[in-house]
């Protein structure tokens, strides 16, 4: 059934005589020219629209413009809208969505955003290797002048795979502060002043400051008992420790004379590198636990390794060019079998002496001599030659309390 009029028509199809699906068409016509259908009611309740060039139901056949104050619709396929959308109410899409189509573009969102996933929310940068990287940025002023930013980049330049890139926290403010409340664990190298840093902490520039607290008076962490452990170096026992002595294992601070790598290999970071000196607690005890640990000061002469110095064992013995002294002072004169030590110390009833070592250069390994005070006398003996800790000291000056001097006898009468 065909009802046409002057510019128009409506076309009814019943699907009685010509066995087609059944439809209804609305079509537009010039004067005296034939109907051009226009939309079409399918025998689904589908809304259809055609055109000059268009096919019924095309994917190309879309609307220019609906108007209407309600519209309740499921759609599949692409949305593009220009102008202005309101939305009220719910809106769910699924699939792709894409938001602007340039830099210049932005999305406002006044309502609080809930991401649901397992890979939370994505950023990427418009390009490669973009200066400032993917970053997202925050501002707590109204007209967001102030800004902060988390960035994420290759400060390289490249994005080859393996190359150098990490996160940059910073802002517009000259004091840009990053707090964290709670625990910060990092798997990864740290660095202060560089982004390239060659340890696990790496601080670049002056310097480090280590404090208990902010205050400068009135604390408690300056009174007399208070014990301020700021910086605590802490190294495990060693293996099989019940069995195995592992004394001289070395824990400690290193500072170096050269901040390059190149001239002198050992200064990566080596055991005993040159150009430096270190400080260190050493275990001292008989088993692998550190159940005993002293203090060993290195230094390191005209580009040579560093050697130690200095020894402060755990029962307080200081020894000067000796890692093992066995008086309260012990002074190594240098490093040459032959050069020559002196101890200070005190024997079993608390008199001070002072012993002098030279080495035979074979067996005994010294010749020994010793000055000691007693209550009042001033003592002169010497040891044959003997390995050290079995001299065998005899008297052969004494000068007493009252000014006499005896030689071969500790009785002087003159």
């Amino acid at each position: 059934d065909i009802v046409k009029y002057k510019t128009g028509g409506l076309v009814i199809n019943n699907n009685e005589n010509n066995g087609t699906t059944g439809f209804i068409s609305f079509g537009t016509a010039t004067a005296g020219g034939s109907l051009t259908e226009k939309l079409r009611i399918d025998s689904d309740g589908n809304l259809l629209r055609g055109g000059s060039g268009q096919d019924i139901g095309a994917s190309n056949a879309k609307w220019d413009k609906i108007y209407a104050n309600t519209v309740y619709a499921n759609i599949e396929g692409s949305i593009t809208p220009s102008g202005d959308v309101t939305i009220t109410g719910n809106l769910q899409v699924d699939g792709n969505t894409t938001l602007g189509n340039a830099t210049s573009d932005t999305l406002t969102i006044n309502a609080t955003p809930v991401i649901i996933n397992d890979n939370g929310l994505y950023v990427k940068s418009e390009t490669n290797a973009a200066t400032n990287g993917a970053q997202i940025r925050f501002s707590d002023t109204s007209n967001g002048t102030q800004k902060g930013f988390i960035r994420y980049k290759h400060p390289d330049n490249s994005i080859a795979p393996g190359s150098n890139d990490g996160f940059i926290i910073g802002g517009t403010e000259n004091l840009t502060i990053v707090k964290v409340e709670g625990r910060a664990l990092v798997d990864k190298e740290v660095g202060i002043g560089t982004d390239t840093p060659l340890r696990k902490f790496d601080v670049v520039g002056n310097s480090i400051l280590v404090r208990p607290n902010t205050t400068q008076y009135d604390s408690i962490a300056g009174n007399a008992s208070a014990v301020n452990n700021s910086i605590i170096v802490r190294m495990p026992y060693g293996q099989n420790a019940a069995t195995t002595a592992n004394a001289g294992a070395r824990f400690g601070i290193q500072f170096t004379g050269a901040n390059n790598t190149t001239d002198v290999t050992s200064l990566n970071f080596g055991d005993d590198p040159v150009k430096s000196a270190s400080i260190y607690g050493v275990s001292e005890d008989n088993l692998g636990y550190n159940r005993k640990v002293g203090l060993a000061f290195y230094t390191s002469e005209f580009d040579t390794a560093q050697e130690e110095r200095l020894r402060i064992t755990n029962d307080g013995k200081v020894g000067i060019g000796s890692d093992s002294p066995s008086e309260t002072l012990d002074i190594r004169t240098g490093t040459h079998v032959f050069d020559p030590y002196i101890k200070f110390g005190k024997d079993s009833n608390y008199n001070p002496k002072v012993q002098f070592f030279r080495t035979t250069g074979g067996s005994p390994s010294h010749y020994s001599s010793e000055l000691k005070l007693l209550t009042g006398d001033f003592i002169f003996s010497n040891s044959g030659a003997s390995n050290l800790g079995s001299e065998s000291y005899v008297e052969r000056l004494r000068i007493t309390s009252g000014g006499k001097v005896g030689i071969g006898t500790d009785t002087p009468e003159h």
